[in-house]
């Protein structure tokens, strides 16, 4: 009897310990179209001017195309649509493939620094099988390297100058639809 409830113990402890999967041990299905996301910019404390402060989201496709998604009116609750998009070079996305690393982004914590009073959030998105977001990556005034140097590898890859003119085409378009100048 003994070594029956020892058996069965031992074989509960077995189980359980491997229905516990952390995320470390996931076996996370990520997109095959989109390498990343990000967004950017938004108001500041003060300054809030509906047509120079829209979000703008972007993906990165492993293909090179940057997807660029503006709101589809000034209404906070406006879904995203795609307002345009270009390519970045070979060399860019095989450096961008070489510096985000989805795995370890996935399971990492960027360490908010609630210590700090006036800063930005950095985010970065991972995508899943169906091209859903899967995690949002980051926050307000993160601390990890790792996730600070995948979110420098991305601002400093995009162009900049093709994302004003798509978001100025874009901003134009919604002005004009509701008829402000």
């Amino acid at each position: 009897m003994k070594k029956l409830l020892i058996y069965i113990l031992s074989l509960v402890m077995v189980l359980m310990f491997i229905s516990c999967e952390s995320k470390d041990d996931m076996n996370v299905g990520f997109s095959e179209k989109y390498l990343v996301g990000n967004m950017s910019g938004g108001s500041s404390f003060e300054d809030y001017d509906v047509w120079r402060n829209m979000v703008l989201k972007y993906r990165i496709c492993y293909d090179g195309c940057v997807e660029i998604y503006m709101p589809s009116s000034t209404d906070k609750n406006a879904t995203y649509e795609l307002a345009g998009s270009y390519q970045l070079t070979k060399d860019e996305i095989e450096y961008l493939k070489k510096s985000i690393n989805q795995k370890k982004l996935y399971k990492l914590d960027p360490k908010p620094d609630y210590g700090t009073c006036d800063g930005e959030s950095k985010i970065l998105y991972l995508y899943d099988k169906n091209d859903e977001v899967l995690k949002t990556c980051g926050g307000y005034v993160p601390t990890n390297s790792d996730f600070l140097d995948m979110y420098k590898a991305v601002i400093n890859t995009i162009h900049v100058d093709e994302h004003i003119r798509i978001r100025e085409e874009w901003t134009n378009k919604l002005k004009s639809e509701a008829g402000v100048k």
